[in-house]
């Protein structure tokens, strides 16, 4: 039979171990969920020459990338293959395809990215929304014949000239047609007439200005 002291004992050390465990069950409940970690501002560099898009589509292009450019990331998760991304330096908003995104510290050759705050931007972009790029581009097509500039958006229209490697250009942002699977860029300098940017989706003819 149990002494008086012994059941004493043992009431006081179930009355314990109840508050013990009921203050560990008060600390989980007052705990902050955990959040999924945010890509937002995360760096990211092109693996490949790509477009950037006013849409999640290869229309409506904004800006040649050339490969190496890097970019922020506008929202947290790509949406069909596509992503909202700030382009550097550019500052340009849109869209590009996540096939030729790489972490920027394993591109070649780069050092790795200092911190970059994020921008904030989490909706995806209007058409109306993204900024009008900057008007300067190269050429970055590299077969010694160059690259033929036209009168008009058409591979039959008249040869007004021609461009080479590294020549740089001014284009007009307003005017970039798709005809057919062809993209052409109406140029206003140093020739005027139209240059075929090559395929949406495949290597550019036209890189960013250094």
């Amino acid at each position: 039979m149990m002494s008086h002291k012994s059941t004493q004992f043992a009431a006081l050390w179930g009355a314990v171990l109840s508050i013990t465990l009921c203050q560990d069950a008060i600390a989980q409940l007052s705990q902050p969920p955990t959040l999924a970690q945010s890509m937002m501002g995360e760096c990211r560099v092109l693996n490949h020459s790509a477009f950037l898009y006013t849409t999640r589509s290869r229309e409506n292009p904004v800006q040649a990338l050339s490969e190496n450019t890097r970019v922020l990331l506008e929202e947290n998760g790509q949406n069909d293959g596509w992503i909202a991304v700030r382009a550097i330096p550019s500052d340009n908003l849109g869209f590009v395809e996540t096939r030729y995104l790489a972490l920027c510290n394993n591109a070649p050759g780069m050092d790795s990215p200092q911190p970059i705050p994020q921008t904030g931007i989490s909706k995806p972009i209007p058409p109306t929304a993204v900024e009008t790029p900057s008007s300067c581009r190269r050429v970055i097509y590299r077969d010694p014949e160059g690259v033929a500039i036209r009168s008009a958006p058409n591979v039959n229209a008249t040869w007004v000239g021609s461009l080479s490697f590294n020549d740089r250009v001014t284009i007009d942002p307003r005017q970039i047609r798709r005809i057919g699977e062809r993209e052409w860029v109406k140029l206003t300098a140093p020739i005027e007439g139209w240059m075929s940017n090559g395929f949406p989706g495949e290597a550019s003819n036209l890189g960013v200005c250094l």
